[in-house]
């Protein structure tokens, strides 16, 4: 039955059409016929290109966002590669400071553990050279930071170069992993800051410390003024001159005439002259730290009031001068004014 009204319809639809043109004028009438199967066919086709129209519009339309959004990275990325190139480069100043402060630390500390053993070597003995200027004695007694030293590599060695932002790994990584490779390494680099300003800062008191010490003890009698022996000692003894017991306020350190005499500290020279008992004599003083020495007896002096002498300047030479029973050197230490007895000081 239903196939029947199907072929029925079909029957009924033409399977041509007749466009007809029709002029204003007397001309012949244009008749053109026109298969239904074309008809059907330009529309297929018509149909085909819009749908294809809008696909290729969309398409077009996100082409250009894409577009734009990959324009956007090129600048992002750029913009990223410049900041991750100022980040580099500050941080490899900065491992380089460190290395430099850790250098310096590194030098200081050997100077104060090397000091004692070269110090004895310089030094002179009753019958050695003279005094070294720069022997001071040990500097062990400064307290120095355990934790001081920075292990550049420790922080350094896990900072990543900074990798080269390419447009792809811009793209593929995503803005997010970008970020936390910049942090990671600005975290670094703010570590770096912060043990560098701290070494630094370390390094400045210690320099302070160990400046303040080297002056002290350059200040404080150390060794011997002249090299020879003892022969009067600091104290209570028989007088050669009177033969009565008084008390011998230094130390005469016998030598041969003409001997030089050294400064056994840093300081200025605020007497030069002679005195009935004591010959030519110099007087050296230390005002910062309240060091006073008096070198006696000399054949001849070979500074003048005012002049800065530090420890190894040789000042004199050994004489007979004044009341002596032969060519030595008398020598005190005297201690905010006090005399104290000179073989404290002595190597």
């Amino acid at each position: 039955m239903l196939k029947d009204k199907v072929k029925s319809l079909r029957a009924k639809i033409p399977r041509s059409f007749t466009l007809m043109l029709i002029p204003h004028s007397e001309q012949s009438i244009y008749r053109a016929r026109i298969p239904l199967f074309l008809i059907q066919s330009t529309l297929l086709l018509f149909i085909a290109l819009s749908v294809a129209g809008y696909y290729f519009f969309t398409d077009y339309q996100q082409m250009k966002e894409r577009m734009a959004e990959l324009r956007q990275l090129r600048v992002v990325n750029k913009e990223q590669e410049t900041r991750l190139k100022q980040l580099e480069e500050q941080t490899e100043k900065l491992k380089a400071n460190l290395l430099e402060l850790n250098q310096l630390e590194q030098n200081v500390r050997n100077l104060l553990k090397q000091d004692d053993r070269r110090g004895r070597e310089e030094l002179p003995s009753r019958s050695g050279s003279l005094l070294s200027r720069n022997s001071p004695r040990s500097l062990q007694s400064i307290t120095l930071p355990q934790q001081l030293s920075l292990k550049v590599e420790d922080v350094g060695n896990n900072i990543e170069t900074a990798p080269a932002v390419q447009e792809k790994s811009a793209v593929d990584t995503g803005e997010k992993d970008w970020n936390t490779r910049y942090a990671k390494l600005k975290n670094e680099l703010e570590t770096l800051s912060w043990q560098f300003t701290n070494t630094r800062e370390t390094l400045s008191a210690l320099t302070a410390e160990l400046t303040s010490t080297l002056e002290y003890l350059q200040a404080k009698p150390y060794g011997w003024p002249t090299s020879g022996r003892i022969t009067s000692n600091y104290g209570y003894r028989r007088s050669p001159f009177t033969g009565r017991r008084e008390f011998h306020d230094g130390l005469d350190i016998a030598a041969p005439y003409g001997t030089p005499i050294v400064a056994t500290h840093s300081g200025t020279v605020v007497y030069t002259g002679y005195k009935w008992i004591y010959g030519r004599m110099v007087i050296i003083k230390n005002k910062k730290y309240g060091f006073t020495t008096v070198y006696s007896h000399a054949s001849r002096i070979l500074v003048k009031e005012g002049d800065k002498v530090k420890r190894g300047d040789v000042i004199a030479k050994v004489g007979n001068t004044g009341r002596s029973t032969g060519p030595h050197t008398h020598y005190e230490v005297h201690v905010n004014g006090v005399r104290v007895n000179p073989r404290n000081y002595l190597q």
